[in-house]
């Protein structure tokens, strides 16, 4: 009898076990936000500048050195393209390093309107490549695809990626990283950004979005305006 009792006993904690492990198995899945996340193509009735400003509050930096730069503007309203959309905080964190060294050194602070134009613009295309690209066009290049800027025809390169997410490798949102190969092809020298939205389907472009981290300019800003 007791020996009944004790089978009956163990098939029950082991019941109970397998109960336990498949709720938490469950529940992870549930509890992350980035689980199995698909950045869905967003369709945007305009062209690429008409979406920078109807998203000013976001762009207003991008937008006053685009005033600057009216053939820019016009690449932005008519030409095909892919831009890699640098947002306020990436010419606020430029602009702020920058001026700290002026600082120092008794010398003029700039802003994005005395900035040398030569100089902004040549940075502002890095972030512009001839044609459309939606992140299905790279998803099969494992190291990525090189292309180059408008204009000033800068190597730069395109790699796609997906995070991971609870346990589950490439299980979470897309990742797009956007980096200046500095006219080389060891990857220890190029100065890399990822991107916080990707897909955002103009009339006649593709954006991503830059992340906040990003310095504009690629770490040349300093270079190319501490003059």
């Amino acid at each position: 009898m007791s020996k009944m009792k004790n089978r009956i006993t163990k098939h029950i904690a082991a019941l109970v076990a397998s109960l336990f492990v498949a709720i938490c198995v469950l529940s992870c899945k549930d509890e992350s936000p980035y689980y199995n996340v698909e950045n869905k193509l967003q369709q945007f009735d305009g062209n690429a500048l008409a979406y920078l400003q109807t998203n000013a509050p976001t762009y207003d930096s991008l937008l006053k050195v685009l005033e600057r730069l009216p053939d820019l503007k016009d690449t932005l309203q008519n030409q095909q393209v892919t831009l890699f959309a640098p947002t306020n905080e990436n010419f606020t964190v430029a602009l702020k390093n920058l001026n700290f060294y002026r600082k120092q050194a008794g010398k003029t602070l700039i802003n994005l309107e005395n900035a040398d134009l030569n100089q902004l613009d040549t940075m502002i295309c890095k972030y512009i490549v001839k044609k459309q690209y939606l992140t299905d066009d790279f998803k099969a290049f494992l190291e990525g695809i090189y292309v180059r800027s408008i204009k000033v025809g800068e190597q730069m390169h395109i790699e796609y990626g997906k995070e991971n997410a609870s346990g589950y490798v490439g299980g979470g949102a897309q990742v797009v990283k956007y980096s200046d190969t500095k006219s080389g092809f060891v990857r220890a020298y190029w100065e890399r950004s990822e991107t916080t939205a990707v897909n955002i389907k103009t009339n006649n472009a593709v954006i991503y979005v830059i992340s906040p981290m990003h310095n504009f300019g690629f770490n040349e800003f300093d270079k190319r305006l501490n003059k």
